[in-house]
């Protein structure tokens, strides 16, 4: 079985290449309090077949260029955000 992260893409702009943003929660170790960490990964989307927003799963290939070698893979749900709170 292939590894894969879940993430939601961020941004879409550069040619053939998405953002994506993937969300874990961890717990210190002293205080036991739960603390958010964030990471950005550079994904290859050829076509751009995927928009932002979108749920994505992210598989490990090959070196694409210096910070890329993760691949696309949609999911299928769109996590629409709501900004301005109404």
């Amino acid at each position: 079985m292939q590894k894969y992260i879940k993430g939601k893409v961020v941004t879409n702009s550069a040619k053939d290449t998405a953002v994506v943003e993937v969300t874990t929660w961890k717990v210190h170790r002293i205080f036991k309090k739960r603390y958010r960490r964030t990471s950005r990964y550079l994904v290859h989307n050829p076509g751009h077949k995927i928009e932002v927003g979108d749920l994505v799963e992210i598989i490990p290939t090959r070196p694409i260029s210096k910070r890329k070698f993760w691949l696309i893979r949609p999911v299928g749900i769109e996590m629409k955000s709501v900004e301005g709170g109404k």
